[in-house]
């Protein structure tokens, strides 16, 4: 027979005393306490920070839902807005009883556009501008290099 090595004799001890107070009623009723005050510690935590997650959550789906509409990303709005619902159908803009129905996403984005009438008639006429300008810039390049072959060419002998 091999002896125990008294780590181990000593580990057994410790693990009998504490099974014999483990099961006395005194030390259930306290670990009781113990989880009943965890629990409502928990629960009073979980309800104390809901808003302010919820507010973070709504903020950031709204926040990538506005920039995937930029972007012209219907089917990411779709999932930040959480429009699972939403089918294929819409697409084909079915006619119920004589009424054009309008898909979700092109009626967010018709009030988007109303709403915001004055500010996207200025950036389309900036952007228009900016169109205007660098065609102007073109033909004058072109203009340039129209006077250049007709210098040339006069220039040659035939």
């Amino acid at each position: 027979m091999s002896e125990k090595d008294p780590a181990e004799i000593f580990g057994d001890a410790l693990c009998d005393g504490l099974a014999a107070v483990v099961d006395t009623d005194r030390y259930k009723k306290a670990k009781q306490a113990f989880l009943d005050s965890m629990w409502d510690d928990l629960q009073y935590s979980i309800i104390d920070n809901m808003p302010e997650a919820l507010e973070m959550l709504v903020r950031d789906m709204a926040d990538r839902a506005v920039n995937a509409m930029l972007q012209g990303q219907p089917d990411e709005v779709r999932r930040y807005l959480k429009l699972d619902g939403w089918t294929g159908r819409d697409r084909d803009h079915p006619v119920i009883h004589g009424t054009l129905l309008v898909p979700q996403t092109m009626e967010l984005r018709a009030k988007v556009a109303k709403a915001n009438e004055a500010l996207l008639r200025d950036e389309r006429i900036l952007d228009l501008e900016d169109q205007v300008a660098a065609l102007v810039k073109s033909v004058a390049s072109k203009d340039l290099e129209i006077e250049r072959l007709r210098d040339r060419v006069s220039g040659s002998a035939f």
